[in-house]
Parts: structure tokens; sequence; C-alpha cells
């Protein structure tokens, strides 16, 4: 961006340069402070133009810091469940228009949910052994 800008005005001063006349004087006519004026807006709206591609675009990253929403699901309105993950940590969180509410550790509830289900898929081999056994006798 600085190079444009600079290739820009060293091409206007070649320009201008050029321009002068043969006593040495510049030469000042409408025309080529016209041609100056708007040379002036188009690199000021061009300058405008990419800062604000840049800005809607997140090119340049604004939160820097480990906290964030990582899921949230709509549960009525204005009220929904959130997954906020603080470094390596997730919560889930109940937020409504006038308070948040903790609800639970989302990794606790995944390695609850897998110990109760291990615990029920050795619960359901041990039934089925005793139906086999039964069943033989």
């Amino acid at each position: 961006m600085i190079r444009c800008l600079i290739c820009a005005f060293s091409i206007f001063a070649a320009a201008s340069a050029a321009a002068e006349d043969k006593a040495g004087g510049p030469v000042l006519d409408t025309a080529s402070i016209f041609s100056w004026v708007i040379s002036t807006f188009a690199i000021l709206s061009l300058i405008v133009a990419m800062a604000y591609l840049l800005k809607k675009t997140r090119f340049v990253k604004v939160n820097k810091g480990t906290l964030g929403i990582e899921n949230q699901l709509y549960v009525g309105p204005k009220q929904r469940v959130v997954i906020v993950k603080a470094g390596s940590k997730k919560v889930l969180l109940g937020v409504t228009q006038t308070q948040i509410t903790y609800l639970t550790d989302v990794d606790d509830v995944k390695l609850e949910f897998e110990r109760i289900m291990s615990g029920a898929d050795a619960q359901t081999e041990k039934s089925l052994k005793e139906n086999d056994s039964t069943k033989d006798n």
C-alpha cells in the first residue's frame, strides 16, 4: 500500500516536472489544478475504501483473547444456551435478556456420559449373558 502511494506521488511529481515551461516556472492553469485535485481525491478515496474492506473482511483479527462463544442454541425468544470456551475449558451457560446462568462444564458432562454409557454397556452384556444361561437350562 505504501509502495503504491510512493509510486503514485513519484508519477505525479514527474508529470509536474514535465509540465514546467521552458523558462523554468511551473505552468498554473485550471486544467493542471483540476487534475491535481481529482488525483488527490482519488487517492484518498482509495485509502478509505481499503480501510473499509479490511475492517469488513476481518483481515486484521481484533479478538486476540482465549474467550469466545463456540456454539449456541436458541430455545425461545431472547433465550439461548451457549457453550463458551475459556482457554481449554468449556462451560455451558443459559442466557436470557436479563441474566446469565451457569449450567455445567461441558467436558465433565461428556466424561460422565461416556462413563454411564460404558457402565450401561457392561450391564447390558451381563444381562444378555444371564438370559443366555437361563435359556440353556
